[in-house]
């Protein structure tokens, strides 16, 4: 048992550094590029359209129409304040995002190089000075950015892969670590109560004061 736990626990951890790696925030190559999509956002919730780290001269431009609902805020935080702002905290947007419209566009422009940037669907009561949330809402929006990088979250279906691989390993090696147990233990004679022995040839159970066994005839 203790050799299993030795090869399956740095297993067990190779698996969940690996996991943590993969579901963990993966770099694009572009530098500029736009993207378009629609969302359905609940009262209360927010989605992030777009996470970018600036380079030198970064541009970040959006547009948004709320579809079906009411007002939103469509903001731009920088990483500090996000964080905060995740778990429930009131965050101030910078300027030139929009707050409490059904529809509008902004642009941001000189931001810090190397700092990282949100941009994001507001559908709470977090923002300072923004729309209060009656309702879900049905966003469309469009989000460009220029010299920037975009940073984005892997595909779900990556980690389930990754778990799924790993599960099946781990009952691989303790299917087979319970059947090298058993065949191990296969050839050994049954248990004995007091007053009795084995035969040193057959594993014939005799008592302990019989000296030939009386199945193979071996004497002691």
């Amino acid at each position: 048992m203790i050799r299993v736990r030795k090869v399956l626990l740095p297993l067990i951890f190779a698996s969940l550094l690996l996991c943590s790696l993969v579901s963990s925030e993966a770099e694009a190559a572009l530098t500029e590029s736009t993207l378009t999509d629609e969302r359905t956002i609940y009262i209360d919730s927010y989605f992030v359209i777009l996470h970018v780290r600036a380079n030198e001269l970064c541009e970040v431009n959006f547009a948004f129409e709320v579809l079906e609902g009411g007002p939103v805020d469509v903001i731009v935080i920088e990483e500090g304040p996000y964080h905060g702002y995740r778990i429930g905290a009131n965050v101030t947007s910078m300027p030139g995002s929009v707050m409490n419209f059904t529809c509008g566009q902004g642009i941001i422009t000189v931001l810090s190089a190397g700092a990282e940037y949100y941009v994001v669907v507001d559908n709470t009561d977090r923002v300072m000075g923004g729309a209060s949330p009656t309702d879900q809402v049905d966003v469309a929006y469009s989000v460009s950015y220029v010299n920037a990088t975009l940073i984005e979250q892997e595909a779900p279906w990556a980690l389930v892969l990754i778990g799924a691989t790993v599960l099946v390993f781990l009952v691989f090696v303790a299917i087979l670590f319970r059947f090298r147990r058993r065949d191990e233990g296969a050839g050994l004679p049954p248990k004995i109560g007091l007053g009795m022995k084995y035969c040193p040839q057959c594993n014939q159970i005799v008592q302990t004061y019989v000296h030939t066994c009386p199945r193979c005839g071996k004497e002691w």
